[in-house]
């Protein structure tokens, strides 16, 4: 059964257990429970301010880069332009990283940092 299959995920998988519970519970409970309604990531940037930035805590396989790059198109925010990078967090990228940060803030442009957590003195 779909229970039995939750509890092999807890004996073999573990850190796959969340995602196990959801789809259990969607089976046994409907999926209406379970599912929670996208984010219109246009909401947290009207509370956002050059001085007061937003962060994405995130799941697993989740990647809200596209989004935030529609909403920087729609508020003249692009690489092309040059008033948008993106800057994937890891071994050496923090003098990019800040170089990035000092740039924009310059000249009124969006950084993205992507996967800030493998840096954790950031």
């Amino acid at each position: 059964t779909l229970f039995q299959k939750v509890l092999l995920v807890k004996v073999l998988c573990p850190h796959r257990m969340p995602t196990a519970l959801v789809q259990w519970s969607a089976a046994v409970l409907g999926g209406l429970l379970v599912e929670r309604p996208a984010h219109d990531i246009s909401d947290s940037f009207a509370y956002s301010a050059p001085d007061v930035p937003f962060f994405f805590l995130l799941s697993p396989g989740v990647d809200p880069t596209s989004d935030v790059l529609a909403l920087g198109r729609a508020h003249s925010k692009t690489e092309t332009n040059g008033k948008l990078c993106v800057v994937s967090m890891g071994q050496g990228q923090e003098p990019e990283a800040e170089r990035s940060l000092n740039g924009m803030a310059a000249k009124g442009g969006w950084v993205v940092l992507q996967n800030i957590d493998v840096v954790p003195e950031w």
